[in-house]
């Protein structure tokens, strides 16, 4: 697909399955923005080319795209269930996808069928508490269920520990 742009005129173009290429074409005024009897405003031109390109069908288009393998019946179906309502609050296709995806994977992290991206360790016992990153801190400070370590500072975390031990 390609969409250019040159003197006042917008083209759109995708080779379809047959190896035929389809263009659109729309024409800009020559000052965007004012609208006369020959032409439109910029703003209307800018969202009949979004809506164009958001029509235009590609052979990568989420849609023939399979659920990851390791998703059950019930992660499918809450796909659907959550990507229809977004869809119903007046998402784009692609960002009601999106969301979707990112919920179920959230639910599936939650429920331990998927790992974590962030560790969830406490750094090396033998290296001292300023050498640990801030995230490590965290951890250790959780596990020993220090109250207000949310809102701590690396510092703070390290005093916390030590004071705690």
């Amino acid at each position: 697909m390609a969409i250019t742009g040159n003197e006042g005129r917008w083209i759109v173009s995708t080779a379809d399955t047959e190896d035929r290429n389809t263009v659109w074409g729309i024409s800009l005024s020559e000052k965007p923005g004012k609208a006369d009897s020959n032409s439109l405003g910029a703003s209307f031109i800018l969202d009949q080319v979004t809506t164009l390109v958001e029509s235009i069908p590609t052979e990568s288009h989420l849609e023939d795209m399979p659920m990851p393998s390791a998703w059950s019946k019930k992660d499918e179906r809450q796909y659907d269930h959550i990507k229809k309502g977004a869809q119903e609050r007046g998402k784009s296709e692609d960002r009601a996808e999106e969301i979707a995806a990112r919920t179920v994977n959230k639910t599936r992290r939650k429920e331990g069928r998927t790992p974590n991206k962030t560790s969830s360790g406490t750094g090396n016992p033998n290296s001292k508490l300023e050498e640990r990153t801030k995230r490590e801190l965290y951890n250790q400070a959780k596990d020993l269920d220090i109250p207000g370590r949310s809102q701590m500072n690396k510092n703070e975390l390290i005093s916390a520990i030590r004071h705690h031990r």
